[in-house]
């Protein structure tokens, strides 16, 4: 599948230092953050933690655990909760609210991983190295209904999310109401908002970190 032929959403973009956590609505947006951490610093701040690490495109299935450096197979992907480890990572990102924290998840993993469609409580994806294309969508009655006749419904799932995507695009494009595919870089925070349907692929090697909360509106 050529890639440049996909349409892909024009995403607001705007600078992290405006982020509002109370303001967040129920569109993603990427915030630009210059000053995000850069990999080999945050790797050696975390050098001497170990990570849960999965099969790649199946977070949910823990392996093992493993250094953050030595992380050397493709088949592995690192998704580790940190949430009993906030005041460290907070002193290296500087997170909106802590007061509602749902999960706070360090991530690395290869080119050509990803994870298939799903949905939880709104996040902040920190990028701080590689690229990642996104699949969004609206949790409305259409696509509900469109995910379930056609058992797209996460854990049923059993490809790639890479070849899924691929095989399932001319499909999604034609039948999901609302359908946002986007580019997000190193250094770019995606807003995902609450209950929002999203997948992503790697596009390149990434390494990064998720951030959730409990959205009491």
């Amino acid at each position: 599948m050529n890639y440049n032929n996909i349409e892909y959403y024009n995403i607001k973009k705007i600078n992290y230092t405006d982020l509002n956590i109370q303001k967040l609505n129920n569109e993603p947006i990427i915030f630009i953050s210059d000053d995000l951490i850069e990999q080999a610093n945050f790797e050696k701040i975390l050098e001497n933690y170990n990570f849960d690490y999965s099969i790649t495109d199946n977070v949910k299935t823990i392996k093992g655990n493993i250094k953050i450096k030595n992380l050397d197979n493709k088949n592995k992907y690192i998704f580790h909760n940190f949430k009993n480890n906030i005041e460290l990572i907070n002193k290296i990102i500087e997170f909106p609210d802590l007061k509602q924290l749902r999960i706070l998840n360090i991530y690395k993993g290869f080119k050509n991983s990803g994870c298939n469609i799903h949905c939880h409580s709104p996040a902040l994806n920190y990028l701080i190295n590689g690229k990642k294309l996104w699949l969004m969508f609206p949790n409305n009655l259409n696509n509900i209904n469109f995910l379930k006749k056609n058992n797209f419904v996460y854990g049923k799932i059993n490809e790639r999310a890479k070849i899924w995507f691929e095989k399932n695009y001319n499909l999604l494009k034609n039948n999901i109401i609302g359908l946002k595919i986007f580019i997000q870089n190193k250094k770019n925070v995606v807003y995902i908002p609450n209950n929002y349907f999203h997948m992503i692929i790697n596009l390149e090697n990434v390494i990064g970190v998720v951030y959730s909360w409990i959205d009491n509106k």
